[in-house]
């Protein structure tokens, strides 16, 4: 009742030639906490989106990656692949009867591994990039809990490949300075021996 009075107290103004004024800036406050509350009320859940499609799509995709993953290099797969490769090198003396029958026999083979293979490309992908992704939040959040690493160091993948070279320069001078620091002078050795001895 409360919204048809608002919209109808709304209306009656607008058509009755108030648009100007404190009447209109109270109206229009009206109207804009009334679309606010409705839009409280909704839940985003009940909205379709394009994103939370997405999202379910790629869930989907990822449980389906990381489930076909696990069953593709598991034993039972690799013993399932030399059972095919045997019946299919057993089945030769089969084709053999057909005219041109080698080429059937071996198109048998090929095409079956054509499509696995094409397949297996896109699973051994997502896993791949969904580990690197992992591998990279666990760093990002190593070099954060380190206080003295630089945290620029945290997004270094997205960096041009001029930086990540003049980077990669720096770490090295790093690290000859520290097999430098820990490699004994020979001076020092042997004080080291005369002085034990």
């Amino acid at each position: 009742m409360h919204s048809q009075s608002w919209a109808g107290e709304f209306c009656r103004c607008r058509y009755n030639g108030v648009t100007s004024g404190p009447l209109r800036a109270a109206i229009t406050r009206i109207v804009r906490w009334r679309a606010e509350s409705l839009r409280a009320t909704m839940s985003t859940s009940d909205i379709p989106t394009d994103s939370s499609f997405r999202a379910s799509v790629r869930n989907k995709f990822r449980t389906f990656a990381t489930r076909a993953s696990d069953a593709t290099g598991s034993a039972w797969a690799f013993g399932l692949s030399v059972l095919i490769v045997v019946l299919w090198t057993v089945s030769y003396p089969l084709f053999m009867r057909a005219p041109d029958g080698f080429n059937t026999w071996q198109m048998i083979i090929n095409s079956l591994t054509n499509i696995i293979t094409f397949l297996m490309v896109f699973l051994i992908q997502n896993m791949q990039n969904r580990d690197t992704r992992a591998f990279h939040l666990k760093l990002d959040e190593l070099i954060r809990a380190v206080h003295s690493a630089r945290n620029e160091i945290v997004s270094i993948e997205q960096l041009p490949d001029e930086e990540m070279l003049r980077l990669k320069k720096e770490f090295e001078g790093i690290r000859e300075t520290a097999r430098a620091d820990m490699a004994p002078d020979e001076g020092g050795k042997a004080e080291e021996k005369t002085g034990g001895a």
